[in-house]
This record gives structure tokens, C-alpha cells and sequence, in this order.
């Protein structure tokens, strides 16, 4: 018989197995531990009494990892992970947990639950469009070009646990995905770092320190953005911007020109989840 429950008591162990199981037959391998379960956990905010597992005789079949924050001004959940082990799809799995996780967060008096899909993947949309999610927002990702040179030119940086970047409004400044706006940020803040000018306006990137990956950016002179992102580049080749909105031309113009390539577009979707 399956059963259904949030993660709360279940080990860090017991989800990097189901992980690993439920990502088994992917062509890109992904192996996770206990340690690097708590690192996913805490870097992306997930709540573990939010977060559901399926489970039959005892073992862990199936996933949702939910994270928690305001966004939008709404209180919401954002999907950051879901799979079923590969000898228990097409059995329901999913569409049992999924009701779960909905009627738990509706407990909870959650306004929205929010996810991310490939554009590409047109039965995930239709499953998703399925159980009540709409398409709210087209975004792309951005890869460096890992061959860069150096350059010699100086910005400011500092951590983002010691500024108000995220309070500063440049005139393009980037709206941010659910895992990158400030609720979830500021879970760690430690874990970025922040380069900036304010010399003509402000300008800036937010940035994680360990692969220079962008999260948040903002600028009023593009010359200068150009600066910054090329710095970047410069420290951390082949480093990725992700969920850029498709409508900031200019700036996806910019990121083309120094070196940036697509490699994805992926909608943001949104269910509305009405208290009972």
C-alpha cells in the first residue's frame, strides 16, 4: 500500500537514495548523499514539512521538494525537485503524491504554487496544465563562453549579508524567478557576493560565490553592465545566468555580445490554491 508524508522525519540518507533510484536512467548522472541533500535543502530554501515523499513497504519511491517564501507578495511554494523511482511510473505515484502535497499546502493556507518547465517538454506542460497550473512567465538561461580572456578593470564587491542591493532600483532591473527573489535569498545570504558601480547610476550583479552563477541583476548604464558582466566572465568561464525574462532584449543583446549562448527556455507556472 503507498502512503504519503512530508519529509520532516525522514533522513537526509533515505531521500539521496530515492534521488539517486529516481534519477537513475537519466542521461546526465546525479549522485547525492545525506550531505549534499542538506546543501540542495539549504541552498534552495526547501521546507521539509512542506515537502512530501511517497513511500511503499517502507521504502521511498517518489518525491516533491517544495520551497517556501513571499513572492509576488503572495504566500507561496515553488517546486524545486520532483521524480518517481523508474519501477513505479505510470502506476499513479505522482498523482497521488500531487494531490497530497496540494491538500497539505491548502492546510497551510499557501496562495500559490509556482514551477518551472522546459518549453520543450510538452507532456510535463500538459500533466501540469492538467492539475490546474498556468503559464505565467517565459524565461531563458544563459551560458558563458568558456573560452574568456582576463581583463583589467575593478568593481566594488561586497557580500550580500552586509548590503541593501536587493532594495536598489536601477532602470532595468531584472525581475526575479521565485528561487532567486529576496525571501530566498536572504535564507543564506553568505552564500553570495555582490559586484556593483555606482559611479553612473547603479549597476550590479548578484552572484554565488562558489560558481559565479548570476541571480540577480540590475543596471542603469549599459556600458557599465558590460563591464561587470565581462569581470565575471573573466573569474568564473562557462558561468551560467538563469531565468532571464525573454522581454529584456537589451540585455539578452548584451549577454549575446560578450560571449553569452542560450541553452534553455523554460515557463514559469502557477497554481492558484484557494483555502478551504
Amino acid at each position: 500500500m503507498k502512503i504519503y508524508k512530508d519529509l520532516q522525519d525522514v533522513s537526509s540518507t533515505v531521500i539521496a537514495e530515492c534521488f539517486n533510484e529516481a534519477f537513475a536512467d537519466y542521461p546526465i548522472r546525479m549522485e547525492m548523499n545525506a550531505q549534499t541533500i542538506d546543501g540542495l535543502f539549504q541552498k534552495d530554501n526547501v521546507d521539509r514539512s512542506l515537502s512530501f515523499g511517497a513511500f511503499e513497504d517502507n521504502d521511498m519511491i517518489g518525491f516533491i521538494f517544495n520551497s517556501h517564501a513571499e513572492y509576488d507578495g503572495k504566500n507561496a511554494v515553488f517546486d524545486v525537485g520532483t521524480a518517481v523511482v523508474p519501477s513505479y511510473r505510470n502506476q499513479h505515484v505522482f498523482s497521488g503524491l500531487f494531490a497530497y502535497a496540494v491538500k497539505k499546502i491548502r492546510e497551510r493556507s499557501i496562495d500559490r504554487y509556482y514551477l518551472e518547465v522546459l518549453c520543450e517538454n510538452k507532456d510535463a506542460i500538459r500533466i501540469y496544465k492538467k492539475k490546474g497550473f498556468k503559464i505565467t512567465r517565459k524565461m531563458a538561461v544563459y551560458a558563458a563562453d568558456k573560452n574568456c580572456r582576463d581583463i583589467d578593470r575593478t568593481f566594488k564587491m561586497i557580500g550580500l549579508d552586509h548590503s541593501d542591493i536587493l532594495y536598489k532600483c536601477p532602470k532595468i532591473n531584472v525581475r526575479p524567478s521565485f528561487e532567486h527573489s529576496d525571501s530566498v535569498l536572504m535564507q543564506n545570504p553568505d552564500l553570495y557576493q555582490t559586484i556593483y558601480d555606482d559611479t553612473r547610476g547603479f549597476n550590479y550583479c548578484v552572484f554565488d560565490k562558489n560558481k559565479g552563477h548570476i541571480v540577480r541583476m540590475g543596471y542603469d548604464d549599459q556600458d557599465i553592465m558590460i563591464g561587470i558582466l565581462t569581470t565575471l566572465v573573466s573569474k568564473y568561464p562557462g558561468m551560467i545566468v538563469k531565468n532571464i525574462g525573454v522581454e529584456y532584449h537589451q540585455l539578452i543583446g548584451i549577454l549575446e555580445m560578450i560571449g553569452f549562448s542560450k541553452i534553455a527556455e523554460q515557463y514559469e507556472m502557477c497554481k492558484e490554491i484557494i483555502s478551504s
